[in-house]
């Protein structure tokens, strides 16, 4: 939940590409599956990864989108 509060105040931008509650909830799931990969694998590497590939999912939509 806090990795989806973490994320209210980018939404609040006037050039936000999806309205707060949306971004909020997708980082919150987003949030509770890199704390559960963090907690079965017990450390760091694979919810970095994880968080990273994400990012660089939704860079490239916005990529293949524009």
């Amino acid at each position: 939940m806090l990795f989806g509060l973490w994320h209210v105040l980018p939404s609040l931008r006037p050039a936000a590409a999806e309205p707060a509650p949306t971004r909020v909830f997708g980082h919150s799931v987003l949030g509770a599956a890199v704390a559960d990969v963090r907690r079965r694998g017990g450390s760091l590497p694979a919810p970095m990864g994880l968080h990273r590939a994400v990012n660089g999912l939704g860079c490239l939509a916005g990529f293949l989108l524009r």
